[in-house]
């Protein structure tokens, strides 16, 4: 998990904390790995984290260690939409702590619910994660990754 973003900090990240613990407190066998923002103004709402023997409170990773702990999680729960174009990516589905998303291909492809911060709304996404039966398929919903070649390739062209 990670929860970052201006309009869910404040009250609005302290529902979502809230929330999870209480989600966690009736669900023993789930754990929970959250990954600590470098914005020090993140961090008060995750105090609620700290001596959770089911959540594991982590500093910002690398890129890379990030990525690879997210590809063995059963789903991600976030406000970010950097890890809303990742979730297809790894295969994954993700609870998006927003009211709307500029990444709107996510949830209309199915690998995202967009839930917001209300605990009743959190609590309708996590039944949504784990009724899901059928393992997601990765995806690039963005294109294949090639566009920095296509432009370098037609700059050369076009420059040379």
């Amino acid at each position: 998990m990670t929860l970052h973003r201006r309009e869910t900090q404040g009250e609005a990240s302290h529902q979502v904390t809230q929330t999870l613990v209480e989600v966690l407190n009736g669900h023993p066998s789930q754990h929970l790995v959250v990954i600590k923002h470098p914005n020090p103004l993140t961090h008060p709402p995750l105090a609620v984290f700290s001596d959770h023997p089911q959540i594991h409170l982590m500093d910002p990773l690398e890129y890379l260690p990030f990525l690879s702990l997210c590809a063995g999680s059963q789903g991600l729960l976030s406000d970010s939409g950097g890890l809303q174009e990742e979730a297809p990516l790894l295969g994954l589905p993700i609870i998006i702590f927003r009211e709307v998303t500029e990444r709107p291909e996510v949830v209309e492809a199915g690998y995202g619910k967009l839930v917001g911060t209300k605990p009743e709304n959190i609590h309708i996404g996590l039944n949504w994660l784990k009724e899901l039966h059928v393992p997601f398929q990765k995806s690039s919903l963005y294109g294949p990754g090639d566009t920095s070649k296509a432009i370098h390739d037609h700059l050369s062209e076009v420059l040379l």
